[in-house]
């Protein structure tokens, strides 16, 4: 039988354990609360998986954001590389665990919500006695599970793995190079290099530790009521504003946070300066290939001079002759593609009202397109009208 005792420890440590091992009385003990995280978090879900953003998103942070060399730039090899590390219990892929990496964890909602309890359509459904339509749903759900374990606990997890094994490799050779030369006073901390690159991949691709950040669970299940994806974000975020070294260090005592370890604005001042010139260089050569030096001096112009300034579509690559050749009328409009894509979510801040339309939760996403008209793009909705011809 298991009996609570008193446990000692130094107070910083203490502070760190009861910020880890905090339980959450909000949504776990007022039910209203719980119903509507449960209501956000299912809508949320379908939401996010059937956007097949994060598969994008986590091709770009492998293709754009890691040492991987021409040879390794395929996401596709990496993931499954990463997922064979972490099967056959790799030293690094452990040693990186060890320091703060983190493999196949969801945080931007709660499947054990989903699975735990029923939805209002379900709940009704169970209510009516309708068997079929409830055995569909648990179809959709599993299905809908399934899918899920493949994005985040193979997908991510290969790639995250592979990336630290990478990025920890790379950065500990060019220290000890540093150090041989004599350009380090002393030898390189392989324990503080693995932490480094464990909170750096954490942040290229999702999935921040938050315990061992000192996160405290109600306020992050706030954060999944106001954010459509809290971690994602904030991750994405932490990349910018970790430049700056006292930034970061602002936002953890904010939010009641543990700071980083030291090093990490050098190392996203590094990566960033990587991600910024692969996809500069990507897009203009994408861009001169498809479209030519002329139409595409005409592109940048005519979108840098005009109202689509703020949406940055002059940073895009203009695909409306794809359109064309594929016999698609575009209405007289541009057609573009982002290879940044999520990267160049912290510029879209010029224009703040459109960006937190396309963060925000479903609740305000729909209030913001029925107050505007508009989807998170900046689309109009298609009327009555255009819908019967």
């Amino acid at each position: 039988m298991f009996e609570k005792q008193p446990l000692y420890a130094p107070a910083p440590v203490a502070d760190m354990i009861n910020r880890m091992t905090a339980t959450d009385a909000l949504f776990t003990q007022t039910p209203a609360a719980k119903a509507l995280l449960r209501l956000n978090t299912g809508i949320k879900a379908y939401i996010l998986l059937s956007s097949f953003f994060h598969h994008l998103a986590g091709s770009r942070s492998w293709i754009l954001g890691v040492h991987h060399g021409w040879k390794g730039v395929n996401p596709v090899a990496a993931y499954k590389a990463g997922l064979k590390k972490i099967e056959d219990l790799h030293p690094l892929v452990d040693f990186g665990v060890r320091h703060g990496l983190t493999l196949g964890e969801l945080q931007d909602w709660s499947e054990n919500l989903l699975r735990e309890d029923k939805g209002l359509t379900e709940a009704l459904v169970h209510r009516l006695g309708l068997e079929k339509a409830a055995g569909a749903i648990e179809k959709v759900k599993f299905y809908r599970e399934k899918f899920t374990d493949s994005l985040f606990k193979k997908f991510f997890a290969g790639l995250k793995a592979e990336a630290f094994v990478v990025e920890y490799t790379h950065e500990l050779q060019k220290a000890q190079e540093k150090y041989a030369a004599g350009k380090l006073k002393s030898a390189p901390d392989p324990d503080l290099i693995a932490e480094q690159m464990a909170t750096l991949i954490n942040a290229d691709f999702g999935e921040l530790h938050l315990k061992r950040m000192g996160r405290n669970p109600t306020l992050q299940k706030l954060a999944r009521l106001i954010l459509l994806a809290p971690d994602w974000t904030e991750s994405n975020f932490r990349t910018v504003t970790g430049m700056i070294p006292v930034l970061n260090k602002w936002i953890d005592k904010m939010t009641g946070g543990v700071p980083a370890p030291p090093g990490m604005d050098r190392i996203y001042r590094k990566f960033w300066g990587r991600v910024a010139l692969r996809i500069a260089v990507a897009t203009i050569i994408a861009q001169l290939l498809l479209n030519g030096k002329d139409d595409s001096e005409e592109f940048i112009k005519e979108q840098m001079l005009s109202n689509r300034f703020n949406k940055l579509r002059w940073t895009e690559i203009d695909i409306t002759r794809l359109y064309r050749m594929l016999g698609i009328d575009t209405e007289g409009q541009r057609k573009t593609f982002s290879i940044g894509g999520h990267f160049s979510d912290p510029l879209k801040l010029i224009e703040a009202w459109r960006l937190s339309k396309g963060k925000g939760p479903p609740g305000t996403r729909i209030a913001g397109a029925l107050g505007t008209g508009t989807d998170w793009a900046g689309r109009p909705f298609t009327g009555v009208s255009a819908m019967l011809g």
